[in-house]
């Protein structure tokens, strides 16, 4: 991402520049907070106005509160792109592997393993074959696309991890369901109501 990056507040009022401008009110031009010269190349805005801000010296991403750029929270890295859910509550970054991670925003923690990212390249230089990354509109799913323009899709959902399961291997047997799930009792695992 280039130095400069502008982005527009959820609340459509308010401007946030990287450490150039700050947060400059849309209507009137007047600058409402001061740059801040900590920022180092925003990134990402989520529409809950938490803004992603990658320093790429540390490796670490900084989450900030957009109308007071003050530092909320931080995840280590492995690079951009990184990606905000529609909702706002999960950011998708790479790890140093390219594989995806998914944060809770709320409790700055990561959540649960790494996606697969995009297959390694033979890259002498070293750089991040993820080239963006994004989540689907109702945020079921979370897009990864390589320099190649190789899309590769994960499905985060809950509900269509389930269906999609259910679709290609039919409900659990009941041996099955013993040999993986003993703690509960069995249920027909694909049944809809």
């Amino acid at each position: 991402m280039p130095d400069g990056q502008v982005f527009f507040g959820p609340d459509g009022r308010t401007i946030i520049s990287s450490s150039d401008q700050g947060v400059v009110d849309a209507s009137t031009g007047a600058r409402v907070v001061p740059p801040d010269s900590g920022m180092d190349r925003p990134v990402a805005l989520s529409s809950a106005g938490v803004l992603a801000d990658y320093h790429s010296d540390s490796g670490k991403l900084r989450l900030r509160n957009s109308r007071t750029l003050r530092q909320e929270g931080e995840a280590s890295i492995g690079g951009a792109p990184v990606a905000f859910s529609p909702d706002g509550r999960l950011l998708a970054v790479p790890d140093a592997a390219d594989q995806i991670q998914l944060w809770d925003v709320a409790t700055n923690r990561p959540l649960g393993l790494p996606l697969a990212g995009i297959p390694p390249e033979a890259d002498s230089l070293g750089i991040s074959s993820l080239y963006s990354l994004a989540f689907t509109r109702d945020g079921s799913t979370v897009l990864a696309v390589d320099g190649h323009s190789r899309l590769r899709t994960h499905v985060i959902a809950p509900g269509k991890i389930k269906d999609a399961f259910c679709a290609q291997f039919g409900a659990l047997s009941p041996a099955d369901w013993k040999a993986h799930i003993h703690e509960l009792p069995y249920q027909n695992s694909c049944r809809t109501i």
